[in-house]
């Protein structure tokens, strides 16, 4: 699943891989740092348990491709940085490295990602954690899913995206096709 799409009835599970990942680290949400950064990533930060995507130049432009950049929440004081254009990624990173109140941890190469869509997404991921941090369009929440903390991030209708550390692919990617070996067969039932 890591490498391939992986479906099922009602649901479907892809690889997601952006092409620079990160974390943005800074002192106060609502400083500096954060106010500066906005011109280089595009527009704000997101408040406290959303997630904005932010178009760039040539990227994420057709249907189902990843928007450009990806702000996600993942705590008062850190916002995931998911992004498809590179020039603005080394624009951040640019920003950051000239700052004390804040900076930006490359993760690129130890985030694994995939997207969930289907119109039982929601109820594949509440099987593999809880309901409660399935997000909505614009959301993004973190939570356990399959005993490990990830993040679960919509930016748009109907799909959401999963990340975690890269060294629990393996037992995330097995979670999941159990639950949709499950999927199959209470499909053929219905």
């Amino acid at each position: 699943m890591a490498e391939r799409e992986v479906n099922a009835p009602g649901v479907s599970v892809d690889p997601v891989a952006f092409a620079r990942t990160g974390a943005l680290r800074y002192f106060d949400a609502a400083g500096a740092f954060a106010a500066g950064l906005a011109a280089h990533a595009g527009g704000p930060l997101p408040q406290p348990l959303r997630a904005v995507h932010y178009a760039a130049e040539g990227v994420g432009a057709n249907p189902g491709e990843p928007p450009g950049i990806i702000l996600a929440f993942r705590s008062p004081t850190e916002t995931w940085v998911l992004c498809n254009a590179t020039a603005t990624f080394e624009a951040i990173d640019r920003f950051a490295a000239q700052r004390d109140d804040g900076c930006l941890v490359e993760q690129t190469g130890g985030m694994w990602c995939c997207r969930v869509s289907g119109a039982r997404a929601a109820d594949f991921l509440a099987r593999l954690g809880s309901s409660v941090v399935v997000p909505g369009a614009g959301q993004a929440f973190t939570g356990r899913f399959a005993d490990v903390t990830a993040a679960c991030v919509c930016v748009r209708a109907g799909e959401i995206i999963l990340l975690a550390d890269r060294v629990y692919a393996d037992h995330l990617t097995a979670w999941m096709r159990a639950t949709l070996d499950d999927f199959t067969e209470t499909g053929a039932r219905d």
